[in-house]
């Protein structure tokens, strides 16, 4: 192993040349990526796969398909392999160029041919891969053979109590087509080549499995350290590096360092650079996310024989396992957070879509995001990273899978997969294991007659074990616990139970249903099953997610007697959920709260569940309730009823919650009241807003006689008179 240290001053002007390199080296490349996205050949094969099957030759089957996507979104509803192939064109020049071919993503498990000479295989559908074809090359005319397999587990054996594919959500969740507990529930598979494939030519060595580890001390002075491989047609030719980090989204000079490398030398190569003075990386409503860009140039003799770039941010995490608080650069921090599952089938997105998203969640002040129990597509990191969204991770294990060590042995090593692939990325601040694992769900009994409270220990804290070996710059949850899922007024219990105090430090979900508007509706459901009137159209609404029984007993919501009022109940009882349960997590905020997240943030297809947001993008009323209980700076309403008698008391906590650094003293707390006739001023209170805080600062009590609707309006300006928060609740008297 090489260790190669390089320090960097804080104005970024240092430039350390080497006798070996001559000033013209960066003009001479032999490095080159062309694309293969574009139209293929594809076909699905019929029964069980083969060798023989994959390369057959026979050309009737033959039909087009788009690459990158997923073959069901492409027309194609199929389980199990299907066969891609593509012809390009290579000149090949020198007889000293290494090519790999490069893969963004398959789903779930691929072979690979090239010229008929077999490149590999892999297993996994998130991971980024590549495999050495200089071999299997040849100038002119070249055919690319993929056979992708991305079959359904057998019921009952197999799935859902012990899978073996590790597609989290993709392939076992609530959400997906035919939901969690139906026969049904692999429908509508995810398979295909779901991201770009590219040919890349490099000269005799190239970069492989490089990683990038940012760190800082108190005094700012940073440190870059970076770690890769070197691979090749011949990774001895390469005989120096060349590193250059740039300040990437905000103004600042850039600096080269050249370093030679050892003549003999085993083992990975590490070169780190230390710069004086950094910009940190923080989230949007704590600062600027200040991003850096790493290039990493491999040199044989001068020329270029290999390049890589990396973006990523000086900052730190901390959760402290006794409190539960969150420090972000050592800064404490509540995570004001949500679920997230952008689609069932990843080609979907495009990088645009992802800003859509994040912008919709940034505007509900949403600051941290779940990815939910799977790996997304690299431009959502990217994304988050950009605006200072916190992204919570976790790996796509999703309730029980196989205890054998086989299944172990890979989901270790799909888990160091993923260490790899997003640690360049500041936004993640997590990483959890497994999303409620059989030992912590007791509920799984009356699901599964053979159930096992042992089942998937031993998995959940060897992985935990792992990933904490590989990555100690950020938390690592062993599991999403049932315990961290409250669930009141869906599964259990009432929505008002929340105004109960919690003792975890992480309520990582909490929600309830709501059906899209009437347009989004009839995108889901035909008109005659449009307002479900039997057990076939109920049938059609389980499928897509509905879940009646939560709805009509255990949260006790009226269906009504048109689709209108449906609608309107299910989205009422929703948003009133969602505002209760996150202000009343949020008045626990340190004690013992470190975050709270809804759940879920949209619709992942066309279909009735947790969303605040459809699968097309209309926010329902949820999420304007979110919005309003999520404000950093929140004038929050403490209740313990909705509902009133005349005669009755009302009794409101007012309680000022500040997740922001900036302090208000002299600001004005309003309170005034809608009565069915008329708007009254119920009090005001001057009060000192300090950093960081939550505090109780008055009761309102008022008796009400009239039956009717009430609105409690309640505003927070500072003393110049701006407008700091805005926050209602309504109540009834009857």
């Amino acid at each position: 192993m090489i260790n190669l240290t390089v320090s960097c001053g804080k104005a970024f002007r240092l430039l350390l040349l080497f006798a070996l390199l001559p000033a013209s080296a960066a003009a001479s490349s032999s490095v080159n990526t062309q694309s293969l996205n574009g139209v293929w050949d594809f076909r699905t094969v019929s029964g069980a796969y083969t060798v023989a099957k994959a390369t057959d030759k026979a050309e009737g089957r033959w039909r087009n398909i788009d690459v990158p996507s997923n073959w069901y979104l492409a027309g194609v509803d199929h389980s199990g392999t299907a066969i891609y192939r593509r012809t390009f064109s290579v000149d090949r020049k020198k007889s000293d160029q290494s090519f790999f071919l490069v893969f963004h993503g398959v789903d779930y498990a691929a072979d690979i041919w090239l010229n008929g000479g077999y490149a590999g295989s892999h297993e996994g559908y998130f991971q980024s891969f590549n495999f050495d074809v200089t071999d299997h090359i040849k100038t002119g005319d070249n055919i690319l053979l993929i056979a992708v397999h991305s079959p359904k587990e057998d019921v009952g054996e197999v799935w859902s109590l012990r899978k073996q594919l590790i597609k989290g959500i993709f392939n076992h969740h609530d959400t997906r087509p035919g939901g969690a507990w139906s026969p049904r529930g692999q429908e509508k598979n995810t398979g295909g080549v779901w991201a770009s494939v590219e040919l890349k030519t490099t000269g005799p060595a190239a970069l492989k499995n490089m990683v990038l580890t940012p760190s800082y001390d108190e005094r700012r002075r940073g440190k870059a350290a970076i770690r890769f491989d070197i691979a090749g047609v011949n990774p001895r030719a390469a005989d120096a590096v060349s590193i250059r980090l740039s300040p990437k989204n905000f103004p600042g000079n850039s600096i080269t360092i050249d370093k030679r490398l050892e003549a003999r030398r085993n083992g990975p190569v590490e070169v780190t650079v230390s710069l004086d003075e950094v910009r940190l990386w923080w989230p949007y409503d704590l600062g600027a996310p200040n991003l850096y860009e790493a290039e990493i140039t491999l040199l044989s003799r001068g020329e270029k024989t290999d390049i890589a770039r990396r973006t990523f941010g000086f900052r730190t995490v901390e959760r402290d396992g006794d409190s539960g608080v969150w420090r972000i650069n050592g800064k404490r921090f509540f995570l004001r957070g949500t679920n997230y599952i952008a689609t069932q089938w990843l080609s979907e997105m495009k990088d645009e879509d992802y800003d859509v998203d994040l912008a919709l969640m940034r505007g509900a002040h949403i600051n941290t995001v779940r990815v939910h129990a799977h790996i997304g597509a690299k431009p959502f990191y990217e994304a988050a990273d950009r605006i200072g969204m916190l992204v919570w991770q976790d790996f796509p294990l999703q309730w029980g899978y196989d205890d054998s060590p086989e299944f172990l042995a890979k989901a270790q090593g799909q888990a160091a997969d993923m260490v790899r692939l997003l640690n360049d990325h500041p936004s993640i601040i997590a990483w959890s294991m497994q999303n409620e694992p059989p030992w912590d769900a007791d509920w799984m009994k009356y699901k599964y007659p053979d159930y096992d409270p042992e089942q998937n220990k031993t998995l959940t804290y060897a992985l935990y074990e792992t990933v904490r070996a590989l990555d100690d710059t950020r938390h690592v949850h062993s599991h999403s616990a049932t315990a961290e899922h409250p669930w009141l007024g869906w599964y259990s219990g009432s929505w008002l139970d929340y105004a109960k105090p919690t003792d975890q430090s992480l309520v990582t979900e909490f929600g309830a249903q709501a059906l899209p508007n009437a347009d989004g509706l009839r995108r889901i459901f035909p008109e005659d099953a449009l307002f479900p009137d039997d057990e076939e159209d109920w049938a059609l609404w389980d499928y897509h997610n509905f879940q009646k029984h939560e709805l009509t007993t255990i949260a006790g919501v009226s269906i009504g007697s048109t689709v209108e009022e449906f609608i309107e109940n299910t989205q009422s009882y929703q948003a009133k959920l969602t505002k209760f349960a996150a202000e009343n997590l949020r008045r626990q905020k340190y004690n013992p709260v470190g975050g709270a997240f809804q759940f879920m943030f949209n619709e992942d297809w066309p279909s009735v569940n947790w969303g605040v947001v459809d699968y097309w993008r209309a926010p329902k009323p949820g999420y304007h309730a979110l919005k309003e209980a999520y404000q950093p700076i929140l004038a929050s309403l403490e209740w313990t009823q909705y509902a009133f008698s005349p005669g009755d008391t009302v009794e409101v906590g007012l309680w000022v919650i500040n997740d922001l650094y900036a302090e208000y003293k002299n600001a004005t707390y309003e309170l005034s009241l809608r009565t069915p006739s008329e708007v009254v001023s119920a009090g005001a209170h001057i009060i000192d807003i300090h950093a960081d805080d939550v505090s109780k600062i008055a009761v309102w009590r008022r008796t009400v006689t009239d039956p009717g609707e009430y609105v409690l309006v309640a505003h927070i300006r500072s003393a110049n008179g701006e407008l700091l928060s805005a926050n209602t609740y309504a109540f009834t008297v009857e």
